[in-house]
């Protein structure tokens, strides 16, 4: 299937199968990349075109299955979840012309210059020194609130104490070529924290007691903190034996603990996870799920990417 995003870009699935040199499910190209395909015959492949709701398609397949994009009044809500989980692929730039073009193609032009406000609930909007949210207010020119990553359906706001507060990025903070550049990078880092999740999960089987091998390098308490969140998830380590390792997670606050434990219990047993995509998103939502977790991937994400790497790489050399 390939849809149009106009502007000559498309968003395809199986790419691959008409003789295009993506190695993803899902991808983004350009009506050039046809031209040097079969002389633009698609490998002799039956096209068929129709009519059916392209705005919710578009939608489906660029923010997921379960995503949130709906205005109300002049605020826009964004939540992409689900596969594809494309955006964790885009950098900024590109997210922020998806926005402008499915608020037009949804909700008209003169509704999208009504937009005062985006309020955004994903992975990574406001991960980084100049994270998505920032760069997405200067793009736009809009006001952006970005909200931490949740595991419910729908656009739900966590008020619990200990959850990771919203942040404001205003659309007139300037941002040079070079603030852009350094944005690019965090963009590029997120995607390869994403990436190394979803190899962490391909290799999940081997995970079973090796937090203490000390090829791993495990000295640091973020990489404590993600292997073991992967084993909770996969039900390698149950949630008391978790929470004791990992005191950093609540703050070393009682109360916290005592806030935060039923709560989770209940997200571990009512999900069950059967791919990578899945377990990368139940990841981020643990990680975002308090403040404290939350902060610790913020401040060490870089390393946190250097270190699962390892780990990676040690998996795979025991093949």
């Amino acid at each position: 299937m390939m849809i149009s995003l106009g502007e000559g870009k498309f968003v395809i699935s199986h790419g691959a199968r008409i003789g295009l040199p993506i190695k993803r499910l899902h991808d983004i190209v350009s009506a050039d990349q046809f031209a040097s395909v079969a002389n633009g015959r698609f490998n002799y492949t039956n096209i068929i075109t129709g009519t059916f709701n392209l705005q919710r398609v578009r939608q489906k397949a660029l923010l997921g299955k379960n995503s949130v994009f709906n205005l109300e009044g002049n605020k826009l809500f964004i939540k992409p979840q689900g596969r594809p989980s494309i955006i964790n692929y885009m950098d900024n730039t590109e997210f922020s012309n998806i926005i402008e073009g499915l608020a037009i193609e949804l909700y008209g032009f003169n509704n999208w210059q009504k937009v005062e406000t985006i309020e955004l609930q994903s992975c990574f909007s406001s991960f980084g020194l100049i994270p998505a949210g920032q760069v997405l207010a200067h793009k736009l020119n809009k006001r952006v609130i970005a909200h931490a990553f949740s595991l419910e359906k729908g656009f739900v706001k966590n008020n619990q104490e200990s959850a990771p507060k919203p942040k404001i990025y205003e659309a007139d903070v300037y941002l040079s070529d070079d603030d852009l550049k350094l944005a690019a990078e965090q963009s590029f880092a997120n995607n390869l924290f994403w990436q190394q999740l979803i190899l962490l999960f391909e290799n999940s089987e081997k995970l079973i007691d090796r937090k203490n091998d000390s090829k791993f390098g495990l000295n640091e308490v973020t990489a404590h903190l993600v292997l073991d969140l992967a084993n909770l998830i996969l039900k390698k380590m149950d949630l008391d034996n978790f929470l004791s390792s990992h005191p950093e997670y609540y703050g070393f606050s009682g109360e916290v603990f005592n806030d935060i434990f039923g709560k989770l219990k209940t997200i571990l047993n009512s999900k069950e996870v059967t791919n990578s995509n899945e377990f990368a998103e139940f990841m981020m939502g643990l990680i975002s799920f308090t403040n404290y977790s939350y902060n610790i991937v913020d401040k060490f994400l870089d390393l946190n990417i250097s270190v699962i790497k390892s780990i990676n790489k040690s998996l795979l050399e025991d093949d």
